[in-house]
């Protein structure tokens, strides 16, 4: 019976490579969790190789993107790529709201350079 397998396309052939190759390595990451290892970079290298044929990886792994996002702008590791609404932790510097912008700004400069 497993001698009646056949990949009869070169798609085929891709599509069972990509699969098996994710699986494995979303396996190997889940096994990480337990054993010592890197798990939180694994796992997510399985969905993403996974998301290039499934629907559910490609969703799965957005979650875990922003959900990742999510805990280091809670935790201040952020670089300005904090998910919209979250501005508690922002490390974007904010405008001056309703201030005068003081003497020697860049703004009030323009035009006068070379004047000292």
């Amino acid at each position: 019976m497993l001698g009646r397998i056949f990949i009869h396309t070169l798609k085929q052939a891709k599509r069972l490579i990509i699969i098996t190759v994710g699986f494995t390595v979303l396996l190997f990451g889940i096994a990480l969790i337990v054993l010592p290892g890197p798990a939180f970079i694994v796992i997510p290298a399985g969905l993403a190789i996974l998301a290039t044929e499934f629907l559910w990886a490609k969703m799965l792994l957005k979650r875990v993107k922003q959900r990742t996002l999510g805990m280091a702008a809670y935790l201040g590791w952020n670089s300005g790529n904090a998910p919209p609404g979250d501005s508690r932790h922002s490390n974007v510097k904010k405008k001056n709201k309703g201030k005068k912008p003081r003497k020697g700004n860049k703004e009030n400069d323009k035009g006068q350079e070379g004047l000292s």
